[in-house]
């Protein structure tokens, strides 16, 4: 369509140790049918092929750039990418995951046609059995931006995760991810959904969410520590201190129920 293709789509992917996965995941960002993109491999200190995989994909698609740096994290990988992304849009991808071809075809349609900050689609959880959609009733909403931050705190048909959304490069402006951090997006989130005035919420699922037992959220012992715990109190204080309650009583529900869930989790698996 003639008002996408000269929007700038910078991709920010860290990569760390992703060999198995890596290839799958590039071959869906360089098959993406918005061509207007510029794709930023964050090499945090990778010990396996990553690396050299990031330089070959790099050198067959100018819309590639690598950065090769020493570990630091998925938080810090990401700053690398948010200080060196030139586009009018960001968006971010998981270096295990992979998309649909049109996802930011898709992503951004929704953004201009009502002219929103932040456009959201659906993923896929993917299974060695299957997937599942995350919202099978393909919610589609245009959202002010306290309806938006609510459904963000209830965290159900409206998540979390950086990855299955297309930001205008403004809301993230001054956004740090907590380096040294693990859930990163709790952390920061319903800060940058501070700073959009409009939300488009379209849960046609495009984003492969691989589901690996060796991941951060895969460990249930990881899960329930105190990055997490961290993450969800500073948004139920964060809400009381903007004197919002109904925000304010929406964050403090959803971390007790996440208590709840994860320690009800634990419990099981021990």
């Amino acid at each position: 369509m003639e008002k996408e293709k000269g929007n700038l789509i910078s991709i920010i992917v860290p990569v760390h140790n992703m060999e198995g996965y890596l290839g799958k995941c590039l071959d869906s960002l360089v098959g993406q049918s918005h061509r207007h993109l510029e794709i930023l491999l964050i090499d945090d200190g990778s010990t396996d092929e990553s690396g050299a995989i990031c330089d070959r994909y790099a050198a067959g698609d100018g819309r590639i750039k690598v950065v090769h740096r020493e570990n630091g994290g998925l938080s810090a990988a990401r700053n690398t990418g948010l200080d060196l992304a030139a586009g009018d849009y960001i968006g971010f991808v998981d270096s295990d995951d992979w998309l649909e071809h049109d996802m930011y075809e898709f992503l951004l349609r929704d953004l201009l046609d009502v002219g929103a900050d932040i456009a959201v689609c659906g993923f896929y959880r993917a299974y060695d059995h299957g997937e599942e959609p995350n919202d099978p009733s393909g919610t589609y909403r245009v959202l002010s931006k306290e309806d938006a931050l609510e459904l963000l705190l209830q965290d159900g048909i409206l998540q979390n995760f950086y990855w299955c959304k297309l930001y205008k490069r403004e809301v993230l402006e001054g956004i740090r991810m907590p380096e040294g951090k693990v859930f990163e997006d709790a952390f920061t989130q319903h800060l940058v959904f501070e700073k959009a005035k409009t939300v488009v919420l379209h849960n046609i699922p495009k984003y492969h969410y691989l589901q690996r037992p060796d991941s951060i959220c895969g460990k249930i012992k990881d899960f329930i520590n105190d990055d997490f715990h961290e993450a969800f109190r500073e948004r139920v204080r964060y809400f009381s201190a903007r004197g919002d309650k109904r925000l304010y009583r929406q964050a403090a529900i959803t971390y007790l129920n996440h208590l709840y869930w994860n320690y009800h989790r634990h419990a099981q698996a021990n």
